[in-house]
């Protein structure tokens, strides 16, 4: 009895033994299940984290297999490329759709970027509008590789925006220097303008009050004159009469008629130089030098000036006499001036000429010893002159080269020639 009460009893034992190590295991594996429930769901919580960051991250995070099969596709690049997951999973070649060319995809496919190397890529969007990005690769531990990128299209147009305005703006102040510097061109022009129309109204107000002047010296002077030529035909005829009429007398009587004459024809000169309705005429060129001389002749007589004229007597332009007897009149009346400051004895002035095509060039040349180097290019301004003020403006060159311009469709120049000045007319022939 005992025996079986020992046996039953170690049995209990035993049977109890395995009872609390199937109870302990049970806890045990309840605690392991537990605490693997709770890894699996802090697995899963943390992979839904990371995957709602990886959608919701401002990069463009993607990878694909090597395959070329799209694994790996976030929220910004759905954004930036216009493609969802879904659609493009539906593709064998889904790179193709971002860029055509193959050499350029299977670059991409077997690029392997060291760290911190960018890359610069230019994708095409899903509506066809090419984008410009910036790549880098990541490798991960297990060999997968991540690609992230950056859309710095926005930026890089902006920079494309930001040089052109730059241009723009480069151009804009090139383009109001130039409108500034025009502007100040053409206020100079306007002031050179409204200078030469000064002159002009002052030469011609000038020119009037002269002509009337004239006018009136001109009805002062016919009277006396008549009457001198008509004393001189009753004592011409009286002396005839009483047989006193001599050689002497009668050369005396002569000259007396010549000068009368010559008075008459210099106030007709003057009259018609300050004619206001000058009309263009055909004229003959000589003819207007010697009426400007003749407007001088005293001066020419007192200074015994010799004067060689080389001009054709037959040589004929189309315009108004007057005009250029006025500029040739200037020109006499410089070399005059210039034989007076410059103490020159033989004084001398020649007018020749040249005629080619369809214009003729007059030349109007002193023996003065010509005109400094240093202001010759100036004589042509208004209101210069070397001078005294009492006898001379400096407008006399300027309106004379006007006129020629534009009244005569001419021009007028000048050099230093051997001797002297050499002024140079340049006219239109017989239209």
């Amino acid at each position: 009895m005992q025996e079986e009460f020992l046996k039953s009893t170690i049995l209990f034992y035993i049977f109890f033994g395995i009872v609390i190590i199937f109870i302990y295991w049970i806890i045990k594996l309840r605690d392991e299940t537990k605490k693997k429930q709770d890894f699996q769901r802090e697995l899963e919580l943390s992979e839904e984290k990371y995957r709602e960051l990886f959608d919701i991250a401002p990069v463009l995070l993607n990878a694909f297999d090597e395959n070329g099969k799209v694994v790996l596709w976030n929220k910004e690049c759905e954004k930036v490329f216009g493609w969802t997951l879904e659609e493009l999973q539906k593709y064998e070649n889904p790179i193709s759709l971002f860029y055509t060319n193959e050499e350029i995809q299977k670059e991409l496919l077997a690029s392997k970027m060291e760290k911190n190397e960018y890359k610069v890529l230019y994708p095409r969007r899903k509506d066809g509008k090419i984008l410009v990005l910036k790549w880098t690769n990541i490798t991960l531990p297990n060999g997968d590789i991540i690609h992230i990128g950056h859309d710095i299209t926005e930026q890089i147009e902006n920079e494309g925006l930001l040089k052109q305005n730059g241009l723009t703006l480069r151009f804009a102040k090139n383009r109001l220097e130039e409108l500034n510097n025009s502007l100040e061109k053409r206020i100079k022009k306007e002031i050179e303008k409204s200078t030469k129309q000064q002159a002009l109204l002052m030469q011609q107000s000038k020119l009037v009050q002269m002509g009337e002047m004239i006018q009136n010296i001109a009805h002062q002077w016919r009277q006396p004159l008549s009457q001198i030529n008509s004393t001189l035909m009753l004592l011409d005829a009286y002396l005839n009469e009483k047989n006193c009429m001599d050689e002497k007398i009668e050369k005396g009587i002569s000259q007396i008629e010549d000068v009368t004459s010559y008075l008459s024809h210099t106030i007709d000169d003057f009259q018609n130089f300050f004619n206001p309705n000058k009309q263009r005429t055909l004229f003959k060129i000589s003819d207007a030098i010697q009426r400007a001389l003749n407007i001088v002749q005293g001066h020419i007589n007192l200074k015994n000036i010799e004067i060689v004229n080389n001009i054709s007597s037959e040589l004929e332009i189309y315009g108004q006499r007057e005009e250029l007897q006025q500029v040739l009149l200037v020109l006499i009346n410089n070399a005059i001036d210039a034989f007076d400051m410059n103490n020159i004895v033989n004084s001398k002035i020649i007018f020749d000429m040249i005629s080619k095509n369809n214009e003729v060039i007059i030349i109007v040349e002193d023996n003065a010893l010509g005109i400094d180097e240093k202001i010759i290019e100036r004589i042509f301004d208004p209101y210069f002159t070397t001078k005294y003020k009492s006898k001379g403006t400096g407008v006399g060159l300027y309106l004379a080269k006007m006129i020629l311009q534009n009244s005569l469709n001419g021009d007028l120049s000048v050099e230093n020639g051997k001797e002297g000045a050499k002024f140079k007319i340049k006219l239109g022939v017989k239209e």
